[in-house]
């Protein structure tokens, strides 16, 4: 059911994008205009601490097509951007990254696995369930959001 929400949220976004660029082809953007605002997972939480809001965690691989696409569209869109540092304190995570996380008093790490592996934090936001791209959101109290209540 979680990965169906994000599944949607995914598809929402693009599409927003995909019509938002239908216009005039020969609109200008200026690249001073600010897009998303990435914290790492670190920064993320201890923002979180101070002053909080959703953290929205971006999973995703080095090989995913569709998590190159969504970076290349639907966060690039200003309306997008706009909302997300708004709203979230966005986090781009590798789900496939090699670098150590100390979080809830444990220290994450890769795990090798088939061709790669993955980062047990990753597989421990999805639960076990790893796909992508993928979406999984901490409110204040960094319990995940459940779309099942």
């Amino acid at each position: 059911m979680k990965s169906s929400v994000s599944t949607l949220i995914f598809l929402l976004l693009t599409a927003i994008t995909s019509f938002a660029n239908c216009g005039d082809p020969i609109k200008e953007t200026s690249n001073t205009e600010k897009k998303i605002k990435w914290y790492t997972w670190e920064e993320a939480v201890a923002l979180q601490g101070k002053s909080p809001k959703i953290i929205m965690v971006d999973l995703f691989t080095d090989w995913c097509g569709w998590c190159k696409r969504m970076d290349a569209t639907t966060f690039e869109d200003d309306a997008v951007a706009k909302y997300i540092n708004t709203y979230f304190y966005p986090v781009k995570f590798n789900a496939e990254q090699k670098e150590e996380i100390n979080y809830g008093g444990k220290i994450h790490k890769f795990v090798e696995s088939g061709r790669s592996g993955y980062h047990e934090l990753a597989a421990a936001m999805v639960d076990g369930k790893l796909g992508y791209p993928n979406f999984v959101y901490y409110m204040s109290n960094m319990k995940k959001f459940n779309t099942k209540n």
